[in-house]
């Protein structure tokens, strides 16, 4: 397991994100790759680029994982595409169709992989990826796994991030920005004081076999914003506190 925690000097908790890997199912050799990974996440700015204007762009400059690492991720897809040296594979998945839903909407998410000589060099993630949580959120919480602590007999690493490592404000997410997103909810519960928003997303069939992905938000509906969101990826789980937005703290607490 590789698990993420996020922590506040004035909030408990602002966040958790959670990555469970099927490590112990991994070859020695892909093991090892992983922990070289991790070796390197410790220094960050030296093995690694990072581009959000559009999205965000993760650079290898020191590559270790390979493309045949990739089924052990749970990540397969046929959408590859060759240029010289370089391959680019495509994974993407599809919303559930939902009642509410736009006719013909189709609501989807990807990840791009750029691969050069067979290792992995660049990672691609569209802006609405980051739906699911906010982007220096996950910047913060790759930098943290490289002081993670590892425990080789359960091949488990974790770690714990500051509020102080977050770089830049985590806006606070509004209903009609995720409706435009990802459309309706394809189902809804209650977590005992806030409706819950379920949504599931399947690989489309050119990357079958890989994990579906499902997530539930939780919604303040006073303020039409989401308090928080959980699921589960390809590779494995999160869970993302939103602090609660200060103007609309301070309305609430005059009103």
């Amino acid at each position: 397991m590789i698990a993420f925690r996020f922590r506040s000097a004035h909030l408990r908790r602002i966040a958790a994100l959670a990555l469970v890997l099927l490590v112990p199912l991994f070859g020695g050799c892909v093991y090892l790759r992983l922990l070289q990974l991790k070796n390197q996440l410790a220094d960050f700015d030296r093995h690694f680029s990072l581009d959000d204007s559009a999205g965000l762009k993760l650079g290898f400059k020191s590559p270790v994982l390979l493309d045949d690492d990739m089924s052990f991720l749970g990540m397969k897809t046929t959408l590859r595409e060759k240029s010289g040296v370089a391959e680019r594979w495509t994974l993407r998945w599809r919303k559930t169709p939902a009642n509410g839903d736009p006719r013909d909407a189709i609501y989807e998410q990807s990840v791009d992989f750029v691969f050069v000589r067979g290792k992995m060099t660049t990672v691609l993630m569209p802006e609405r990826f980051f739906v699911f949580f906010p982007k220096n959120v996950l910047v913060a919480g790759l930098r943290a796994m490289g002081r993670a602590k590892v425990d080789r007999e359960k091949r488990a690493a974790t770690t714990e991030v500051q509020a102080e490592d977050q770089v830049g404000v985590t806006p606070f997410l509004p209903v009609e920005a995720l409706r435009k997103t990802i459309g309706a909810p394809n189902r809804v519960t209650e977590d005992g004081t806030y409706p819950e928003w379920h949504y599931s997303f399947q690989p489309t069939p050119e990357c079958a076999g890989s994990g579906a992905i499902d997530l539930a938000f939780t919604i303040d509906p006073q303020v039409g914003t989401v308090r928080r969101v959980r699921g589960k990826l390809v590779f494995g789980t999160f869970d993302f506190w939103y602090p609660t937005p200060a103007a609309l703290t301070t309305m609430s607490t005059n009103s």
